[in-house]
């Protein structure tokens, strides 16, 4: 306990001295602001618009005065998309002058103002992640990163990336593999998509596995909090990680367009490249895509982590056209990528690399329609993924052998059709879905885990919103779906009898009120469910990647959630809050426990998949404020409680403990500076046999700039752990080192577009 509060008060130290050394720099180098302020045709300002400054990669919304502003360090042409419910969205192009820079420019929106069409301006509005409406008020707790926030938060994995949004940690086994948990949910609970589809990979089945997706390839990511079955089915029992890029090009000039970006970083050696290019046309655009990353051995604040380097390379290529009815595109590409494992750290002469390939096709459709449904969406995602996880030991010649002790191939195809629609009696808008999903998995080598499979579902969803009130909004939604899993014999199991076929089904209600300007509050109650996958039925096998020998049970029922979640939002000159609780009751929560015992074969720890209900309760509060003008102090916390609803009310496994970010910097809009205490709770509440982690704080300063000029110019800066501190996150999966999370890293991304 001393030496935490030792590192607390260091960290707390060195914040207080970074704090004042970023007060410095932003007064000196402060520089003007383009202001924009967005009004309707009374002059009354506009609360809660989108701003969209295109140039800069950024999203922002109207305060009460219906003001937002972005910093520039150059003139020139500016593009802004203005956005708000009721009023026609306009599309404006900003001149400023070298030698002033400073101007204020106000908007005007009206419902019947002549504006540029979707087609003209060649760019189509999106719906977000937790809703298939446009413009959707909220009613469960939601997350939307931009480009500019992604570089900010640059890294080898989306977990890593990811961890420190509110009710979002990682697991880790190191750098490649981390994988995004929310609110205590991992693995197969958490949905992980690609442009609103299901990406084909295994990342969710164990933690050796990854996203196969490379972190510089991003262009947003939608974070919904929560159940979201309804709209994505099975396996986003607790929340949506939706990984959304520009494959299929939505918006273009005529001519060439170009980005380029770099990442390096010291400490966690690593380097890596990602550059795009395309052309316009009046009415079509292609574009391809090429990145390479390349990582070292991570290192700890006690050495060198061995096998956990990276090396991989993705390239893909997309065309659209867009037309007076709508947008069709498509896009082919290829990704391939090798990493370590830390599995054998207790042998120096054995190591474990995951070589993976994927190859994946994806479509995109909307059609503007005439009648009850105004407008179909269409979107595809083909994949062929596989991996080999490898054994490597020195042979009697002393040079290396390798041996497969686990391979998968897999085809999978995920297809989804959007029809939104309007009125219908009290309803004001709503949408119908439909959803297929099919995947075939194959398993090879010496350590073959389960049954090979062929599986699939079909799903339908209705969602709709009634309006009671100009304060009160309502929405409710259902989906029945079908899911089928046929298990087949392979070089190491027999094909098991029963083939399952299971009807489930989703819904949820929920309820958005705005009592005055600035303050929102939501709640939605939801049922949820997911069905137990092909290895926590029938493993039987010992797992290299994870040095676990793991066994199934073919008894395990379906999972079915039923949760509530609360939040609110005050918005006012200078903060913006949000807070939510919520609770979710699991029956059947199925969990990979340890036994106790070890396999004499491997001598690996023997692990049993099982199931019993379960209660998950926990809280997440964020708040951002700007005491004067361009201060910003930021506050995080979340937490969550996870327990057996058993006589004996054990604690779940894998619940990470109480945590909270404090920062505070200057953000002048051209260039930008922080510092960050990041700070975690001991985790104490832990289940049986599960290690208990200490608590620790981190210190962390960032910064950055933007030019505009030939371009935009994108530079940010984070030095992350500043003492070196060593520590253990709970989630954490690697075992025989006492603190294998990173050491003091300096991490620089660099990102142009043209």
């Amino acid at each position: 306990m001393a030496n935490l509060r030792s590192r607390i008060s260091r960290s707390i130290l060195g914040f207080c001295v970074a704090a004042m050394v970023t007060l410095f720099c932003s007064v000196a180098w402060a520089e003007p602001t383009l202001e924009i302020e967005v009004v309707d045709e009374q002059g009354e300002a506009i609360m809660g618009a989108e701003v969209v400054f295109l140039e800069l990669d950024s999203e922002q919304r109207t305060d009460e005065e219906g003001r937002a502003s972005a910093g520039l360090l150059f003139g020139g042409v500016h593009t802004v998309l203005i956005e708000a419910d009721d009023f026609e969205s306009k599309w404006a192009e900003l001149t400023i002058d070298d030698a002033s820079r400073s101007a204020t420019q106000e908007i005007v929106l009206s419902g019947d103002e002549a504006t540029k069409s979707e087609e003209e301006r060649g760019y189509t509005l999106r719906t977000t992640t937790a809703s298939p409406l446009e413009n959707p008020v909220q009613y469960q707790p939601q997350e939307t990163l931009d480009k500019l926030e992604l570089q900010r938060r640059s890294a080898n994995s989306y977990g890593e990336m990811l961890d420190g949004s509110a009710g979002v940690s990682a697991r880790s086994f190191g750098p490649a593999p981390a994988r995004p948990v929310i609110r205590g949910l991992g693995g197969e609970r958490v949905l992980v998509l690609q442009n609103g589809e299901r990406t084909g990979d295994v990342s969710s089945t164990a933690h050796d596995h990854h996203i196969a997706i490379d972190p510089l390839e991003a262009d947003r990511v939608d974070i919904v909090r929560g159940p979201a079955s309804l709209l994505y089915g099975s396996s986003a029992l607790g929340g949506v990680v939706n990984i959304m890029d520009e494959r299929i090009p939505r918006q273009w000039d005529e001519g060439i367009f170009s980005e380029a970006a770099l990442y390096g970083a010291m400490g966690q050696t690593t380097g890596a490249a990602a550059a795009s290019a395309g052309y316009g046309f009046e009415s079509t655009a292609v574009r391809g895509r090429v990145s390479h990353r390349l990582a070292d051995d991570m290192r700890t604040p006690d050495g060198v982590m061995p096998d956990t380097s990276i090396q991989g390379t993705t390239a893909d290529v997309g065309t659209s056209r867009q037309t007076n009815a709508g947008l069709y595109g498509i896009s082919v590409g290829m990704q391939d990528l090798v990493f370590g494992l830390p599995e054998a750290l207790d042998d120096p002469d054995e190591s474990v690399e995951l070589r993976s390939r994927r190859f994946f096709a994806q479509t995109h459709a909307e059609r503007e329609l005439s009648g009850f449904f105004d407008q179909v969406e269409w979107r595809l995602l083909a994949n062929h993924y596989g991996h080999d996880e490898i054994e490597i030991e020195p042979g009697p010649d002393g040079l290396p052998e390798e041996e497969l002790e686990l391979g998968y191939q897999i085809f999978a195809a995920s297809t989804s059709v959007t029809l939104p629609h309007g009125e219908l009696g009290p309803i004001e808008r709503g949408a119908v879905g439909l959803q297929l999903r099919g995947r075939d998995l194959a398993l090879s080598g010496d350590e073959v885990l389960s049954p090979d499979s062929r599986e699939g579902s079909a799903g339908v969803y209705i969602f709709e919103e009634i309006p009671l009130h100009e304060m009160v909004r309502l929405q409710f939604g259902a989906r029945p779906e079908a899911h089928f899993m046929q298990p087949r014999a392979n070089s190491d199991f027999d094909a098991p009898q029963d083939t399952h076929t299971t009807p489930t089904f989703s819904g949820s209600f929920g309820v958005h009120v705005q009592p005055t300007a600035g303050l929102e509050m939501g709640a939605q109650i939801a049922r949820a469910h997911r069905v137990p996958i092909i290895e926590e039925l029938y493993s039987d096998a010992a797992h290299l990647g994870t040095g676990q020998y793991e066994i199934g049970d073919p008894d395990l029922a379906n999972e079915i959630g039923h949760g509530a979640d609360v939040h609110a939002r005050l918005v006012t000159d200078v903060m913006d809050t949000q807070f939510s609780v919520f609770f979710n009751q699991i029956d059947d929560f199925i969990f990979l426990e340890p036994t106790g015992e070890v396999d004499p074969v491997s001598d690996y720890p023997v692990f049993e998949y099982r199931g019993a209900d379960a209660r998950l309760v926990g809280a997440e509060w964020t708040t951002k404020l700007r005491p004067w003008r361009d201060m910003e102090l930021r506050t995080t916390l979340d937490a969550v409680r996870g327990v057996r609803l058993t006589p004996t009310r054990e604690n779940l496994p894998s619940v990470p403990p109480l945590r909270g970010r404090f920062e505070g910097g200057w953000n002048a809009g051209n260039m930008w500076s922080m510092a960050r205490i990041r700070a975690t709770a001991a985790q104490n509440l832990t289940a049986p046999d599960e290690t208990r982690t200490s608590g620790y704080a981190l210190l962390d300063v960032e910064g950055g700039f933007r030019i505009l000029r030939s371009g935009a110019h994108h530079m940010t800066f984070r030095l992350a752990n500043i003492f070196d501190t060593a520590y253990r996150d709970h989630l954490s999966r690697v075992r025989g080192l006492a603190s294998p999370m990173p050491g003091r890293s300096l991490h620089a991304t660099y990102r142009w577009t043209y």
